[in-house]
């Protein structure tokens, strides 16, 4: 998502390799709430710190972005699985939630285009926000819980603002399943990639992917009419931990990753193009080898002009989706 506004940094996600080795038993749903590996960790708390395979930035000013954790290499791939999930190919099952800006007296989410509700936020674009979101997900929910106070943090607007970020609210968002597929860009390399850059999935037009095509769900947004900004994405998944896996996320905006029901990956915040690797084999406490563990993944675009996806994995993912509270 790049700015209209010039004075800040360019920050890009490194790499996520995830394998997309969805179960050769098909496209299944799997209400995946009785996570089976680790369960010590999934009491309450802090929880363990993930090590991340570090980050770096490919423009501006740059600078490297402090991720807690032990720093690793990723993973060199895993060994590929039975990926025939959605139609010809791997592909894992999210939900995009669309909302509006609020724009010239029209009511709309105010974390969406914070500027124009909290003029101070723009202070805080171009820059990872870190602490947006507690270190444990809601175990009941498999959402992310707010860590500001009640008057919000640096680009959000508190509490009562977030949960409907990833929860169906009538009136606020409209909600749409969608497929992400996975390709192995290099064959036999066992690291599966999406990728759009754009990443503009639900733009008014003849690829909306529901009807009425115009608007699309909420319609394109209205301080920047020619695309549909203001979305969230999040997905759900199970994988089998053994050594040498690794997920990398490049993107913007608001990236947070859980594994185990831990935060792994903190990358909040209206800012440019960033990356994150996630080195599975750092985890503390460790993560035993065979046993399986949930993913969550949220995604959030809130400000125009660009919004990049890309996921890079090596994990074998035993199902496309879990379903959870919407």
């Amino acid at each position: 998502m790049l700015s209209r506004y010039t004075s800040f940094a360019l920050f890009a996600f490194v790499g996520l390799g995830v394998q997309v080795a969805c179960s050769a038993q098909g496209d299944q749903t799997d209400t995946g709430l009785d996570n089976n590996g680790g369960s010590g960790n999934n009491g309450s708390g802090n929880g363990g710190t993930i090590g991340l395979g570090g980050t770096s930035s490919n423009g501006g000013t740059g600078g490297v972005i402090p991720i807690s954790g032990t720093t690793g290499a990723g993973g060199s791939g895993g060994t590929q699985g039975g990926i025939q999930c959605v139609g010809n190919g791997a592909g894992l099952r999210a939900v995009i939630r669309d909302f509006q800006p609020p724009y010239m007296g029209l009511m709309g989410h105010p974390d969406f285009e914070p500027q124009l509700t909290k003029p101070t936020a723009i202070n805080f674009f171009n820059m990872v926000e870190r602490g947006i979101v507690q270190p444990r997900i809601d175990e009941a929910t498999r959402k992310p819980l707010y860590a500001g106070g009640a008057g919000g943090t640096n680009t959000t607007m508190g509490p009562a603002y977030f949960t409907s970020w990833f929860t169906d609210t009538p009136t606020v968002n409209m909600t749409l399943d969608y497929v992400l597929p996975f390709v192995e860009e290099v064959v036999g390399s066992g690291i599966y990639v999406f990728d759009r850059a754009p990443f503009l999935p639900i733009d008014d037009g003849p690829n909306c992917p529901v009807m009425p095509q115009t608007p699309c769900l909420m319609g394109n947004s209205r301080n920047y009419p020619t695309h549909n900004y203001s979305l969230t994405l999040e997905f759900h998944t199970k994988f089998v931990y053994k050594p040498g896996l690794s997920f990398r996320f490049s993107g913007d905006d608001d990236v947070w990753v859980f594994v185990n029901g831990a935060l792994a990956i903190d990358l909040g915040g209206i800012h440019q193009r960033t990356e994150a690797t996630l080195n599975l084999d750092s985890a503390q406490p460790p993560l035993e080898v065979g046993k399986e563990y949930i993913l969550d993944f949220f995604w959030a675009d809130r400000h125009v002009t660009q919004a990049n996806f890309r996921v890079e994995t090596s994990l074998d993912f035993i199902n496309c989706s879990i379903d959870v509270p919407r």
